[in-house]
């Protein structure tokens, strides 16, 4: 898409070993685990996502459109209303008195804990050899959850039907006779690219 000249390129595929490593070693069974797991956020964020955001300004969540309000790029003013209602908070039976979109203080506990960077695919196997259904979809313009990745990902999970799977027909998904993405599915395992969508798939 062009969104980083040869030299963020170039910087961000010397890094990547680094970025790999530190993720390959995070775990939550040693001290020395969890500091791959921490190292590995600093690592991959400083080295793979911020010379994309920071020399472009785009949003990250829909590489089509800049930043306009940070620091999540949407305007988030009726959803905070509605879930700041006193009736909405009762409904929840929540026990904070304010809700807030993005809590840094519990984005730093889950960073902390290691938990960005554990691998959480390892019940995935034996949940779709029983039968359970899963949908991985990603939006076309989505860099913070690109469909490159997720692609990648699923075409690489270690499960009885990965054969099947990676022979699969990638096909066209219509929406009204019209072509809103594309899927790939085998057995109990479907991916989906949705055209003309970021992040926010719904709302797109």
């Amino acid at each position: 898409y062009g969104l980083i000249g040869d030299v963020e390129y170039a910087a961000m595929l010397a890094c990547m070993p680094d970025c790999l490593n530190a993720i390959n070693n995070c775990s939550q069974s040693s001290l020395e685990g969890l500091d791959d797991c921490i190292l590995a956020t600093d690592i991959c964020e400083l080295c793979e996502v911020e010379p994309v955001i920071v020399t472009t300004g785009i949003n990250p969540y829909d590489i089509r459109e800049p930043c306009a309000i940070k620091p999540l790029c949407y305007n988030f003013t009726d959803i905070d209303y509605f879930y700041n209602l006193n009736s909405t908070i009762q409904g929840l039976n929540a026990t904070k008195s304010k809700w807030k979109e993005c809590s840094r203080g519990v984005e730093y506990e889950l960073t902390f804990a290691g938990d960005w960077m554990l691998n959480y695919a390892v019940d995935i196997p034996e949940m779709l050899e029983n039968n359970v259904s899963a949908l991985i979809y990603h939006g076309e313009y989505d860099f913070i959850c690109n469909w490159y990745g997720g692609y990648k990902w699923v075409k690489d999970l270690k499960w009885d039907g990965q054969g099947g799977w990676n022979k699969a027909e990638n096909k066209s998904w219509t929406v009204n006779g019209k072509i809103a993405g594309y899927s790939q599915r085998y057995e109990t395992l479907t991916f989906l690219k949705v055209k003309n969508a970021g992040h926010m798939v719904p709302m797109d």
